[in-house]
């Protein structure tokens, strides 16, 4: 019976705090980012820092709604118990039940994160996407003829989504290219290793190849 509250009750905090991003404008933000190096910071922003502002927000009203959640059904199996007793707080044990509903709390907390994780990813791919004609002025020169692709493959399929493998592999080819831009804030990564923009550029426009066309 836990189990499925506890289930439930995760599926309403994810459908209820999904949405947690205050709405700005593309416009209002390219202008934020007009100077020196200006253009990779766009896209450092759009693809790194936004999505990962946004997982940590969705993760700080996860984790307190799923600990209050928690405590609550701990304290609902311990009521009847102790309803009719002189309150002794060594009275009250920890058994199979009170665990489990912690165990489940948090593979149900690691699930929606995980979850959420790639779904604000693949979010901020299809957005930048569908309004690439306005990021296309604001990002470096060099990604313009692979995203007009990625674009034009994306536009024409039919279902206009991608699979987490494939997000992630352009996810990580545009990491690796910002931590290259900026490696003096990157010192941590792996400085040796060169950005092979065509192979990078190639990873991304196989993966817009393989978009299901359009039955148009």
């Amino acid at each position: 019976m836990i189990s499925k509250k506890l289930s439930l009750s995760a599926l309403l905090i994810f459908s209820t705090v999904a949405n947690i991003s205050a709405q700005v404008s593309d416009n209002s933000i390219a202008e934020a980012y007009k100077g020196k190096n200006g253009d990779w910071k766009y896209v450092e922003y759009i693809f790194l820092e936004k999505p990962k502002a946004d997982l940590k927000k969705f993760a700080q009203k996860t984790r307190a709604s799923l600990i209050a959640l928690a405590a609550l059904t701990i304290l609902s199996t311990k009521v009847d118990s102790i309803k009719n007793m002189t309150f002794d707080g060594s009275a009250i044990k920890f058994d199979f039940q009170t665990y489990s509903a912690g165990a489940l709390g948090l593979i149900s907390y690691e699930y929606i994160i995980s979850y959420m994780d790639a779904s604000i990813k693949h979010e901020a791919l299809v957005s930048f996407l569908k309004n690439w004609s306005l990021h296309k002025e604001n990002v470096p020169t060099s990604l313009i003829p692979v995203f007009d692709e990625l674009s034009e493959l994306f536009n024409a399929s039919k279902d206009k989504t991608f699979s987490s493998e494939d997000v992630n592999a352009i996810f990580e080819v545009i990491q690796h290219l910002i931590e290259h831009e900026f490696s003096n804030r990157y010192e941590s990564k792996d400085k040796k290793k060169d950005a092979d923009m065509l192979g990078m550029f190639k990873t991304i426009t196989d993966i817009g190849k393989n978009l299901a066309p359009s039955s148009k």
